[in-house]
């Protein structure tokens, strides 16, 4: 019997969501957001309001099991909302385990 698809062992998805002043942490504009999929940045600069629900961004995660990937695009479908976290509110350790693990053919943003 072959094996005829293999999967991951990492699978780092993610998006950057561009906000006008995190400072100010309330009524925050979206200028941009940049998902990663298929080895490669989005660029939604500004995001069209079909993919924008109040101030979140609705994003489909989806995989192409044919050509081995895993990606985040938009949508306009409703979803599950996920909390933003800041690169600041990761704790050190988190933040030195990310820019310093072997990702392989992924990278960290």
């Amino acid at each position: 019997m072959a094996i005829m698809y293999k999967g991951y062992r990492h699978a780092f998805e993610h998006v950057i969501v561009w906000i006008d002043d995190p400072a100010r942490g309330e009524n925050l504009t979206i200028l941009a957001v940049t998902p990663w999929g298929n080895g490669c940045y989005l660029q939604l600069v500004p995001p069209e309001p079909k993919y924008v629900d109040g101030d979140s961004v609705k994003l489909l995660y989806d995989k192409k099991y044919y050509v081995e990937y895993h990606y985040l695009s938009p949508t306009r479908e409703p979803g599950e909302f996920q909390p933003l976290i800041m690169w600041e509110q990761l704790t050190d350790a988190a933040r030195t385990a990310l820019e310093t693990v072997d990702w392989g053919k992924d990278r960290m943003p």
